[in-house]
């Protein structure tokens, strides 16, 4: 897995260090660059855990920087006498630039699962209550041309009687209480009060 998929998945630098440092997560690169200076240290290769206990990350320019620590090297010195001890030589620690590093995608999915979003809408909560009587629409029709025409009632009581006889009339009912609360709620326009 590419390090910035890793880096998204973790949430940040600091999350993920850990796990890499205690080996959960195994880490490759293509290629070391010293830093400064910019000359190649190394090739394609599995990153040592002990170079990520300085590691930081350049969000700038996307950049893993590990501190490579001190290398010590014996050099043998062999001739016709035999072996003698040969000289140590200490490659000191430097800070290198890991280009493109590849990150074990079992491990760092095991260690960091995204949640599924589901992407298709909830639908619309239902709102608690009765559903309004679909005789509605045909008061609204008739009712709105009466109080346009004739003027507005004087009281809910009074708009609620006529609307009430005109059900009755069309062999439809309602309470008159239901009524009165629609009046009120979609045409408070119809009461002069």
């Amino acid at each position: 897995m590419p390090f910035a998929e890793a880096l998204a998945r973790a949430g940040s630098f600091e999350v993920l260090l850990p796990h890499l440092r205690e080996v959960r997560i195994l880490a490759r690169h293509h290629g070391l660059y010293a830093c400064p200076g910019g000359e190649a240290v190394s090739g394609p290769g599995d990153i040592d855990p002990d170079f990520w206990a300085e590691a930081r990350f350049d969000p700038a320019t996307g950049r893993v920087i590990l501190k490579k620590p001190d290398v010590r090297v014996q050099i043998r010195d062999i001739s016709e006498e035999g072996e003698r001890p040969g000289q140590l030589i200490v490659i000191p620690e430097r800070e290198v630039i890991a280009l493109d590093v590849d990150l074990e995608r079992t491990a760092v999915e095991t260690l960091f699962p995204v949640a599924t979003v589901s992407t298709t809408p909830k639908p619309p909560a239902r709102k608690r209550g009765t559903r309004p009587s679909p005789v509605w629409p045909q008061i609204f029709q008739h009712f709105d041309s009466v109080a346009a025409r004739e003027g507005k009632f004087p009281s809910v009581y009074g708009a609620a009687s006529s609307v009430e006889a005109f059900l009755k009339e069309n062999g439809k009912s309602l309470s008159h209480r239901a009524i009165e609360r629609g009046i009120l709620k979609y045409r408070p326009d119809w009461i002069t009060a």
